[in-house]
């Protein structure tokens, strides 16, 4: 028999690889694409929030508007437009004092404010006596005499801008003249029939007792 042939098996050995020498990413690099995110949800709540400041700021600031009030005065209205400013002011309501020719405004000043007003000149106006010049408006700011500007001045109306303090109560125009009370148009009235009916009497019987005189 011949040589016996005896088979060589290679072994491998398997590789083992050590977690430990395994190179791990910088730290900087995990913890900024964690933070990114973050970053980005940061700068989003950010716009948002300076949006919501910028859109309460326009509310808070904007203009009065423009509003309308009555008057009575006898058994009519008369409107009166109106701007007051400030926070919280109002114009309670108006009222006129027929004897002394003055408006009165009750107000409600919460703050430091302006009360723009239109007066018709059929309802309240200021001329020096005996003319018919314009004469300034004498105003009050509960009982204390204030400075007022007049912005409008036409054959119809004149406009006043008055400024008041934070807790006034009563603004007060006063002018030379005032639209009639209904009482007032009655009286003069009657006055000027019973006037008429006087003459028309003295007439008549200075008639009739020259007719007695000729007989």
């Amino acid at each position: 028999m011949g040589p016996t042939i005896t088979p060589q098996v290679t072994t491998t050995t398997p590789t083992t690889i050590n977690p430990a020498n395994v190179t791990a990413a910088p730290a900087s690099q995990v913890t900024n694409a964690t933070k990114a995110p973050a970053n980005a949800t940061k700068a989003t709540n950010a716009t948002s929030a300076k949006s919501s400041i910028n859109a309460t700021t326009a509310a808070t600031t904007t203009a009065s508007s423009n509003s309308t009030t009555s008057l009575k005065s006898g058994s009519k209205m008369y409107p009166l437009n109106y701007r007051i400013t400030g926070g919280g002011n109002m114009l309670n309501g108006v009222s006129l004092e027929k004897d002394s020719s003055t408006l009165l405004l009750s107000i409600s000043s919460l703050s430091h404010g302006t009360l723009t007003i239109e007066l018709p000149r059929n309802i309240i106006d200021s001329k020096r006596q005996g003319t018919n010049h314009d004469e300034n408006y004498v105003v009050f700011e509960d009982g204390q005499y204030v400075p007022v500007t007049q912005l409008k001045n036409n054959t119809q109306l004149r406009t006043l801008a008055i400024d008041f303090d934070k807790g006034s109560l009563q603004v007060e125009i006063a002018g030379t003249h005032a639209v009639p009370e209904f009482g007032t148009v009655i009286s003069a009235t009657i006055l000027a029939i019973a006037i008429i009916g006087i003459i028309v009497a003295t007439t008549k019987f200075n008639g009739l007792f020259s007719i007695v005189q000729k007989r």
